[in-house]
């Protein structure tokens, strides 16, 4: 792996690591996030998206389009796509093929969302890898072509498709940002497109119906290649197979063509067994906590079986099993310590939170819970406070704090908790930090403290555990 400047002290690695992700970050160029506010046509949205499909691929095809430089397996869906490229990835790799993994957004550092084989891109080389960008970059806004700027979404896409061209992997496993059909990563001439649950999340930029959402994630199926799903309400999986059969590519479905049986679930985790397309899975082991983790599992079992029938790839059960009995994936009903017990979800929307409170209903249902939360003003905060009224004991409400993103503030957090119950047990503390701390200091042993509502704020609490600065640190070692 190159780690360019790693001869230098970490210190001044770490000063010229910040100054390049500032110039990445220069590209928002609306650091308030006031266009998540501004009411848009359909019409306009279309020509929002037809341009930022033109310019990512623009750029792509000026600097040799890296992406077509390795096979692909594209991921979107409502929930559970980061875990599902996260477990693709484990197996991927455990089965020796060489590999890299894109995730959005990150949690802590910039470096999660550029893995090659397991390891996250060292700071050095992260700075090595911008510099190549910056350089590019400035010679397209002189080259006199249609576009001469990008947005930041779609630097971040050219950036993980060069970092992966650059290290030479034979299959990136890419996550979708937003959609599908118009997400930037879409320019991706994936070999194998992977579809999750679909639901309600991104309204005001997908549409307001549950078939116009589904549409657009059905856009990364590519023409003539494989496409797997695992939603199984009968109104989308219609969609995603009439987009199949007008792109002629393979479908395989969830209750059609494979099937998936859980015979233990605790907090530890879960077994299941999998009946793929082409080979049976029996009794893997799942580090992963979550009632709706084992679907994930199934479908990226799935479309590794589906893979190793077309590619003939080295997948078994035995690296199956290797690559899921102890990946675990930061963010998603990760434990942080045990007195108290505190977990971090980043259940940023309501369907996403439904599914963490059903878990924690069965995996600790003799708990009482703490919860601190926090939600940007782009997601429905409201629902996912109806959601999480069953389980909690106690409030602490806070509030994310994104260069470009709003957020719901604190205040207004307690507003929607007292709406719903104006006798809760209500603190506030609008910074994440000190909320966690103020968590923490209260809870007593039979109590769980969970952290939710934002991915982003979820980075920010995860810091008092791993500090971002020591996780760098690590990486250039």
């Amino acid at each position: 792996m190159k780690t360019g400047n790693s001869k230098k002290p970490f210190k001044e690695i770490l000063t010229e690591y910040h100054s390049q992700r500032k110039w990445l970050m220069s590209l928002i160029t609306d650091p308030t996030g006031s266009r998540y506010h501004v009411d848009k046509s359909d019409m306009q949205r279309m020509q929002e998206f037809e341009e930022q499909m033109a310019r990512t691929g623009d750029f792509l095809e000026y600097i040799g389009n890296p992406e077509s430089k390795f096979k692909s397996i594209h991921v979107a869906g409502t929930s559970g796509k980061g875990s599902v490229v996260s477990m693709i990835a484990a197996i991927l790799s455990a089965s020796k093929i060489n590999n890299g993994f894109h995730i959005s957004p990150y949690l802590q550092i910039s470096n999660e969302k550029l893995i090659v084989n397991d390891q996250m891109i060292p700071p050095s080389a992260f700075i090595a890898l911008i510099e190549e960008f910056k350089e590019k970059y400035i010679e397209y806004g002189e080259a006199k072509r249609k576009f001469n700027t990008l947005k930041y979404g779609e630097a971040w896409v050219i950036l993980t498709y060069l970092w992966l061209a650059n290290e030479g992997v034979d299959w990136g496993v890419i996550e979708t940002g937003l959609g599908g059909r118009y997400d930037p990563t879409n320019v991706l001439p994936a070999n194998l497109a992977v579809l999750t649950n679909i639901d309600f999340d991104h309204v005001k930029s997908l549409g307001p119906t549950i078939e116009k959402i589904a549409w657009h994630k059905a856009g990364i199926i590519k023409e003539g290649k494989l496409a797997v799903t695992s939603e199984i309400k009968p109104e989308i999986v219609d969609i995603f197979k009439r987009e199949a059969a007008e792109k002629n590519a393979m479908i395989y479905c969830l209750e059609e063509d494979f099937t998936f049986e859980v015979h233990q679930q605790d907090s530890n985790g879960a077994i299941l067994s999998v009946e793929g397309p082409y080979e049976h899975y029996p009794n893997v082991k799942l580090a992963m906590k979550g009632n709706f983790q084992p679907i994930n599992a199934a479908l990226a079992i799935a479309s590794l079986d589906i893979l190793k029938h077309h590619y003939q790839m080295p997948i078994s059960p035995q690296t199956v099993q290797e690559g899921l009995e102890k990946l675990v994936f930061p963010g998603r009903m990760e434990i942080m310590q045990q007195y108290p017990l505190v977990m971090i979800d980043g259940a940023h929307n309501q369907h996403k939170m439904q599914a963490l409170v059903d878990s924690i209903k069965t995996l600790y249902k003799n708990k009482k819970i703490i919860v601190v939360v926090g939600m940007l003003s782009t997601k429905d905060a409201s629902g996912m406070i109806d959601a999480l009224f069953p389980i909690t004991d106690k409030w602490i409400a806070t509030q994310p704090d994104v260069f470009g993103k709003p957020a719901t503030s604190a205040e207004e957090v307690v507003t929607l908790i007292q709406e719903q119950d104006e006798n809760a047990r209500i603190q506030m503390r609008p910074n994440i930090k000190e909320a966690v701390e103020l968590a923490i200091s209260q809870a007593v042993q039979d109590e769980l403290v969970l952290v939710t509502g934002s991915l982003y704020m979820i980075g920010a609490a995860r810091n008092r555990w791993f500090p971002s600065e020591e996780l760098l640190s690590n990486l250039e070692k």
